[in-house]
């Protein structure tokens, strides 16, 4: 049988003004009651676990360096109370680490959201042409370790240049493995013959992305600053790519 000691005088060695002691057994140390029914309790589990649960079961946390869901008893309910819901929501969440979604294992695990803006340009692998840009834009978003990008370019003038034409300035490096390639959306940029349809295309630990040219029976090839045609010109694309980032 337990016993429960309460001190009401001052303890000056941890300042604490009421001191609840419950000795032997674990389970409630304070019970709280509403016309004389129990709707809630203080209690510890497992010798040191401190739990305030709800009387019913549904509800309750415990603190043993980390805090649990757990019900009436002190015990832990694993995935079976919500944090808030749709009318009674928190309104942010700041976490220094991730969060594990939908499962405990590495492969759950979110530690990086980002959303921001990148400067495209167009550039060649030999000699850089001279643009005068009339704009560029780039969004991401980042969510773990992919990297959804969007670009919008409109170039005014340009001249010179050679070598491959590809577009740098991308928000992180790629992976240091495999590729990725994406459609892209261009005006004025003349195909070698035989090719139909333009692609980008990002290798690993790279940050800039090849433009090259794809066609019936053709090997994939790339293309050259110099194909870039009349004045003006556009870019526009949507493009994913993981990163180690």
């Amino acid at each position: 049988m337990s016993t429960l000691k309460v001190s009401t005088l001052r303890n000056e060695a941890d300042s604490s003004d009421v001191a609840i002691n419950r000795t032997t057994s674990d389970g409630d140390i304070l019970r709280f009651q509403k016309d004389g029914t129990t709707v809630g309790r203080i209690g510890v589990e497992a010798s040191d676990n401190f739990y305030i649960a709800d009387n019913a079961g549904n509800c309750g946390i415990n603190f043993k360096g980390f805090i649990n869901p757990v019900g009436n008893n002190g015990e832990t309910r694993d995935a079976a109370i919500d944090l808030g819901n749709s009318g009674g929501r928190f309104k942010d969440l700041y976490l220094s680490g991730g969060a594990y979604l939908g499962g405990t294992g590495s492969a759950n695990y979110l530690d990086d959201y980002e959303e921001g803006t990148w400067t495209p340009g167009i550039v060649a692998t030999t000699t850089n042409p001279t643009i005068s840009y009339i704009s560029r834009e780039g969004k991401y978003t980042k969510i773990g370790n992919l990297v959804y990008c969007s670009c919008a370019i409109n170039i005014g003038t340009h001249s010179g240049g050679s070598g491959s034409l590809f577009i740098n300035g991308f928000p992180f490096a790629h992976s240091s493995s495999g590729i990725s390639t994406g459609a892209l959306e261009v005006a004025e940029l003349t195909m070698n013959s035989g090719y139909s349809y333009f692609i980008m295309s990002m290798f690993a630990s790279n940050s800039w992305a090849y433009v090259r040219q794809m066609g019936s029976n053709k090997d994939e090839s790339a293309v050259s600053i110099t194909n870039l045609a009349a004045d003006p010109d556009w870019f526009r694309f949507s493009f994913v790519y993981r990163t180690d980032a």
